[in-house]
């Protein structure tokens, strides 16, 4: 559905430690828009520095952003940690989601409904991407693995 980089964005995006939620990720959002271009370009940098560790490729086609983008991409991303505590798609209704995602789903038509929907709990709960699927192990064994660490994630921080 959506091109490959936005993709990329929205997959590992948000999965920074800033994430975690607490207080200061209200304060976060607001702080983005008052942020000039090179405080947002230094904030965007540290965060893909933390999610990309290691991984040169995707942080050089993401540091080739605009300011504009990079800035909004920031706000998206503390609202989102800050919003989804509430309503459908809070903790007791990812675990909920996440304790019935089996092999057989995620082998599926619908594994990538599942993907994303452990890829949206990975991000809330600020576990990164990369500590739970190593680079080149994206198999369904890695799925459950991360839809564990996300489930005792969840249940920790609340």
């Amino acid at each position: 559905h959506l091109n490959v980089p936005n993709e990329s964005a929205s997959t590992f995006f948000g999965a920074s430690d800033s994430t975690i939620v607490s207080s200061s990720t209200t304060s976060n959002d607001f702080d983005v828009s008052t942020l000039n271009d090179d405080e947002v370009r230094e904030r965007f940098k540290s965060v893909m520095d933390d999610l990309f560790e290691g991984n040169e490729t995707k942080k050089k086609m993401f540091e080739q952003t605009t300011t504009a983008h990079m800035r909004e991409m920031l706000i998206s991303h503390y609202k989102l940690a800050t919003n989804e505590m509430s309503g459908p798609k809070s903790p007791e209704y990812q675990i909920q989601c996440l304790n019935n995602v089996t092999i057989d789903n995620i082998n599926s038509k619908n594994s990538k409904e599942t993907f994303e929907r452990v890829a949206f709990s990975l991000k809330k709960y600020g576990l990164k991407w990369s500590k739970v699927f190593s680079e080149n192990y994206n198999g369904p064994n890695a799925m459950l693995k991360a839809i564990r660490a996300c489930i005792s994630k969840i249940q920790y921080t609340r």
